[in-house]
């Protein structure tokens, strides 16, 4: 239950190296929006994400048959949870892979620049939204003035 009940917890990428997901590691985590998964984890206690009602979007790094291994109990789950497989290439600009771009990824994007998070082969690449070559606080500045509407991403 690390993370069970926890209210303000929304976006979360889990460590490379982790192994297993315990029970009731995010039941009623209720602002859980987004999680990364990395393909070491072998292990997924059914009910781990039960009443997960905010939750939109499982990044799992493994593939769709080690996912189905899990057999997670999908009558706890939250309706219309979109789970993706594999190193997924992300947009410019949305680092965690929810289709949106707003002050989440400028906040994930804060913690890889202050060494707290890092990023995935795709993330980096979306994280360079000035598109110099360079992930730094000159693409957090950029991101964060495009989430207020000062700037617009070049597609």
């Amino acid at each position: 239950g690390s993370f069970a009940g926890c209210r303000s917890l929304s976006d979360y990428k889990l460590p490379d190296g982790l192994e297993k997901i315990g029970q009731s590691a995010f039941t009623y985590c209720s602002s859980l929006n987004n999680i990364v998964i990395p393909e070491s984890v072998t292990e997924i206690s059914e009910i781990a994400f039960a009443l997960c009602e905010s939750l939109k979007v499982i990044n799992y790094a493994g593939t769709e048959e080690q996912w189905n291994a899990f057999n997670l109990d999908w009558e706890v789950m939250p309706e219309g949870v979109v789970v993706n497989f594999g190193k997924q290439s992300v947009a410019a600009g949305n680092l965690n892979g929810d289709e949106e771009i707003n002050s989440a990824d400028v906040n994930l994007l804060y913690r890889v620049i202050m060494d707290y998070e890092e990023l995935t082969e795709a993330q980096t690449s979306a994280a360079d939204v000035n598109d110099d070559g360079k992930v730094n606080s000159a693409d957090v500045n950029f991101l964060y003035r495009v989430v207020m509407g000062y700037a617009e991403l070049q597609v």
